[in-house]
């Protein structure tokens, strides 16, 4: 199976933590119902396996101060990555060598033609967003949710993710700011006028997978596209809705 190591460097985070950015699902298609053929991406501690990065707190470097990190580290606990699955399993195979490095400019070859999600685990802005602009040169489509969004520039990043938001005022003040945001929501709370529901929800009845909605790619296909949310799902959904009604949560 080929990896490509498309980012090594250290984290902007902190400025010094060593992480790396490698792609998945290269020689094979995805049969994911929720998500489709998607080319997974994932962003981690170089020399801490993800699944204990999380316990020490290390993976600070990759997901910052996420409101969804373990609960050790201040978060929710609400993070549907199981780190010890698939991102240990290309932490391990980077360290077993099993990986390619190709140089920059051939990036674009090797995601030709395919979609591509940004951030499959870690934010996509720990990655240069000039590199992510190299692998995604020739890719079919990708897409990008960045919870750090408050940090980062819109005029560098909302073209290429959209702003990972769990309230409806987190929601107005991204949307003010030229983001289009994709909202983790109650489901008693209403949409925003600018918002649809997510098309692979199961309150939409599932109708597209991710790779053949091709929705959440910022504004990069234009600005005035509408948003989108889902309503909490999954086997963490307890922590996030209990998260939510501490923070004042309908």
């Amino acid at each position: 199976m080929r990896r490509i190591v498309f980012y090594e460097g250290p984290s902007p985070i902190d400025g010094t933590t060593p992480i790396i950015g490698i792609t998945q699902n290269l020689d094979y298609r995805s049969n994911n119902d929720k998500t489709g053929d998607l080319v997974q991406t994932y962003l981690m501690h170089r020399d801490i396996a993800p699944h204990d990065a999380i316990k020490q707190g290390a993976d600070v470097a990759v997901c910052g101060d996420c409101s969804h990190r373990s609960v050790a580290s201040g978060g929710s606990g609400a993070c549907y990555v199981l780190a010890f699955r698939g991102p240990l399993a290309v932490w391990k195979a980077y360290h077993r060598g099993n990986v390619i490095r190709p140089d920059m400019a051939d990036l674009p070859e090797y995601l030709s033609g395919r979609m591509v999600r940004m951030g499959t685990y870690g934010n996509p802005s720990v990655v240069p967003a000039d590199t992510w602009r190299a692998l995604l040169q020739n890719a079919k489509g990708w897409t990008g949710y960045d919870h750090l969004w408050q940090d980062l520039d819109p005029s560098e990043w909302a073209d290429l993710v959209m702003a990972s938001v769990d309230t409806p005022e987190e929601s107005v003040l991204a949307h003010a700011q030229g983001w289009r945001t994709f909202r983790s929501r109650l489901a008693t709370e209403a949409l925003q006028p600018w918002e649809r529901v997510c098309p692979a929800a199961d309150e939409a009845g599932k109708v597209l997978d991710c790779a053949s909605c091709r929705q959440c790619d910022g504004t990069s296909r234009g600005s005035r596209r509408p948003s989108v949310a889902i309503v909490a799902h999954g086997p963490k959904v307890n922590r996030y809705t209990g998260w939510r009604k501490a923070e004042g949560g309908a």
